[in-house]
């Protein structure tokens, strides 16, 4: 059902180029998710329609269209480098939402060239 749904052939073996982790907390995705909502909706708006996939996984064609909304030229013309502190994580600490920022958009970026991206 995965490779018909991403337009695989059913008898090719795929093999991941590259891989790279996005890596928050459940709590600390969450306050990211809010952050982005109130920065970027549209982009939130779309990674929100990922919770209702069963497989929690978007494939290339909507990790594109995700990256699109996501802006990374208009991020960085907003924000440059600075830091972004949101929400706070279980060491009383503040994560760097521009940091989370980058790093999903680079997840993205390797999973839009024909690649697949999975939430867990």
């Amino acid at each position: 059902e995965i490779r018909e749904e991403f337009g695989m052939e059913p008898d090719r073996c795929y093999v991941g180029a590259a891989h790279y982790e996005f890596r928050l907390s459940y709590n600390e995705y969450s306050e990211w998710l809010a952050w982005l909502d109130t920065w970027n909706p549209i982009a939130s708006a779309i990674l929100n329609e990922q919770e209702d996939n069963d497989d929690n996984t978007m494939g290339a064609g909507a990790v594109a269209r995700l990256l699109e909304a996501l802006n990374p030229a208009l991020f960085d013309a907003t924000f440059g480098d600075a830091e972004i502190e949101f929400g706070e994580d279980e060491n009383g600490v503040y994560p760097d939402a521009g940091s989370a920022y980058r790093d999903f958009v680079k997840a993205c970026g390797l999973a839009a060239q024909g690649g697949l991206m999975t939430f867990r």
